[in-house]
């Protein structure tokens, strides 16, 4: 305010020296009015440019942030495993079969597409990419980690594209009204129509594309879903961004497969025994700064399988044959704690549960059938048809991929979540007594539904006519 008030002393004091003088020497009613308009033209004038040149400033800040926030490598996730990877020795480094192909797709060498990183939890698929990205120095590139909350969505979307959705705009301030309050997937729609118009410049500049990663994408609200893929399409159809979701679980594939013209899938599996050896050799030089043999690693190989996880879990541990034991004998309380059998004096409360426990053992007990006895580490798989059959229910099968209890492939096969899984699968199932407890299980249910489903017609005589009189009772 206080420009405005210097300046009126500025118009005022030019303005007096504009003598209208009449006999008694005092201005005149028409100098008055003329001075007045000069004043109020000349503060609205301020106020309109001030205004204007804040609105474009702000705009030109927008996009300037939005454009450098692809360089600055602020994430937890890459700088962790900067760290981590320092202290490994380069000759150890175990590279996975799709490391070429991401090195590629992040350096811009392949573009037009955009991809759904798809395997179970700790098979590497997010080391693998922060590695490509480190590869680039994380130039042109952003990570966002997902959210099953949309307003947590939008704002991470927003920190890692330096977006703040107008919520430090002050254009009120020269009577502006900025944009207007409104649902988080609206203003994450914002968000990519501000990136789209820095992806529009861009391309004078350069042909590379930038790349947005979204790790646990499995993890993103359905209503979310279909926003996130039309962009992808449409910045993989230009070129000029290409994005990767990250996904654990089934379902994120089966809902943007129908939708996909442009989406190509990543499958990422357990690792083969020589990356099982140097994931092994080099996680046990980290934390002991011990060297393992190749006999040691095999044995530990041929009781966990390759899972990168599962292999760093057991080299952090000094007894790695007992740790290997315990995690098994996890996967197994993981296993029963979720679905575990009732019995014939299951209450009919909870005949919902009852359903799906009988369901999982029923696929297990299938899975074990089919086990092969000669490959402990080559997992037995279903049909994705077939499970549902065995299970005789078609929706419990995504609740347990996403418990990691079974998983579903793209190439719609259904096998146990791992190897210590697969192994507790069959302790479970050599238990005395399982198949009896299972079919004791299933007989209630039966029972149960039959209960639910039975009405009795009771005949009572009426004493006045000497006739019966039905009722129905549950």
């Amino acid at each position: 305010m206080r420009p405005l008030i210097l300046l009126r002393r500025f118009t005022t004091s030019r303005i007096s020296r504009i003598q209208f003088n009449d006999t008694n020497g005092s201005t005149t009613a028409t100098g008055k009015a003329y001075e007045a308009a000069l004043v109020t033209f000349t503060s609205l004038l301020v106020l309109v440019l001030g205004g204007v040149a804040y609105h474009k400033l702000y705009k030109w800040n927008v996009l300037n942030k939005m454009q450098a926030s692809f360089n600055t490598r602020e994430s937890l996730l890459l700088t962790k495993h900067d760290s981590d990877h320092q202290l490994l020795e380069k000759g150890l480094w175990a590279e996975r079969p799709n490391q070429a192909l991401l090195d590629k797709i992040v350096s811009g060498v392949i573009k037009g597409k955009y991809y759904l990183l798809l395997g179970e939890k700790g098979t590497g698929k997010a080391s693998t990419v922060v590695e490509s990205i480190q590869r680039v120095n994380g130039n042109d590139c952003v990570v966002v980690d997902c959210s099953s909350d949309v307003e947590l969505m939008r704002l991470r979307i927003g920190t890692a594209l330096n977006f703040d959705f107008f919520e430090d705009y002050i254009g009120s301030l020269f009577s502006m009204k900025g944009p207007r309050e409104s649902t988080p997937i609206l203003d994450i729609e914002r968000a990519f129509i501000k990136l789209e118009t820095i992806l529009l410049k861009r391309r004078y500049n350069t042909d590379k594309p930038l790349v947005m990663v979204f790790n646990n994408s499995h993890l993103i609200d359905t209503s979310l879903v279909e926003l996130l893929q039309q962009r992808a399409e449409s910045f993989a159809s230009s070129g000029l961004l290409t994005m990767l979701f990250i996904s654990e679980d089934y379902w994120l594939f089966e809902k943007m497969r129908t939708l996909a013209t442009r989406m190509q899938v990543i499958n990422f599996e357990d690792t083969h025994l020589a990356e099982a050896t140097k994931i092994l050799k080099s996680a046990r030089m980290k934390y002991f700064s011990d060297k393992l043999t190749d006999d040691e690693c095999e044995r530990i190989f041929n009781i966990i399988g390759g899972r990168p996880q599962h292999l760093n879990y057991i080299a952090s541990h000094s007894d790695m044959l007992r740790s290997a034991r315990d995690l098994i004998d996890s996967e197994k309380r993981w296993f029963l704690n979720n679905c575990t059998l009732l019995g014939k004096n299951m209450d009919d409360d909870v005949n919902d549960y009852g359903k799906f426990s009988t369901s999982a053992m029923l696929l297990m007990k299938s899975l074990v059938e089919l086990d092969n006895k000669n490959d402990p580490t080559d997992l037995p798989k279903l049909p994705l048809w077939r499970a549902k059959q065995i299970m005789t229910r078609a929706d419990f099968i995504e609740t347990l991929d996403r418990l990691n209890i079974f998983t579903i492939g793209t190439n719609c096969k259904v096998k146990a979540d791992n190897v210590p899984m697969m192994k507790a699968f069959h302790e479970i199932a050599a238990e005395p007594g399982f198949e009896q407890l299972l079919q004791e299980s299933l007989d209630r249910v039966a029972e149960i539904e039959s209960i639910h489903r039975t009405r009795e017609l009771v005949f009572k005589p009426d004493s006045l006519h000497q006739q019966s009189s039905p009722s129905i009772h549950k």
